[in-house]
């Protein structure tokens, strides 16, 4: 789907909630495709959001 890492921060750290992994999916459209990076898109949700 080529959405960049860069799109997926920004969605994670411009939001006024909590984002979780299908917040990411529905608002870049990452892992629609054949969800093979959605272990990538989890593992960088995880690096933005620890304290």
């Amino acid at each position: 789907m080529d959405v960049s890492e860069h799109e997926i921060v920004y969605t994670i750290n411009n939001n006024n909630e909590e984002v979780n992994l299908q917040d990411i999916i529905s608002n870049t459209g990452a892992g629609t495709g054949c969800g093979s990076c959605i272990s990538d898109i989890e593992d960088i949700l995880k690096r933005e959001t620890e304290l």
